[in-house]
């Protein structure tokens, strides 16, 4: 399973956004430019956590985006499925009974591929569920506060 990297651009927007002076809106183009991607695709993510109740939009001229929640209510799995949806990871076509002509043997065979995917997923889901972005930034920066910065006003070096 390869994760879009819509996902690793979604956790930058938010750790931007967690880390804003003040918690100031701070704008698409601040984003794109300090991450270096794409503007527009960068708006898609970003359209996609705003739908997820996860960021908020302000227009106008001291608009941008902001938290939505606090950071320790933004859960990575949330976050993980803003962007990637809720779909199983396995999809089957029950394509196993093409194989064998007992098919009674074959569904229970596509049944315990299923159980053991299905297993999989809800560990992986649950592992995602433990991490807030609170946590996720106390622990990267080692400190029970996070750090304030100004986006807006700050240049990339």
């Amino acid at each position: 399973m390869q994760i879009k990297s819509g996902v690793e651009q979604a956790i930058c927007i938010l750790v931007m956004l967690a880390t804003q002076h003040h918690g100031d809106a701070v704008t698409s183009d601040t984003i794109s430019e300090r991450l270096d991607v794409s503007p527009s695709f960068l708006k898609k993510i970003m359209r996609m956590l705003v739908v997820k109740n996860i960021i908020t939009s302000t227009s106008g001229k001291n608009g941008g985006f902001q938290l939505a929640k606090d950071v320790d209510d933004i859960d990575l799995l949330e976050v993980f499925e803003a962007i990637e949806g809720v779909n199983p990871f396995l999809k089957t076509t029950n394509l196993v009974q093409h194989i064998f002509s007992d098919q009674g043997t074959a569904a229970v065979g596509e049944t315990i591929m299923k159980q053991a995917f299905a297993n999989a997923e809800r560990s992986y889901r649950a592992e995602l569920a433990n991490y807030s972005l609170g946590v996720l930034l106390r622990e990267t920066f080692r400190v029970d506060n996070l750090q304030q910065f100004d986006w807006n006003g700050a240049r990339r070096t």
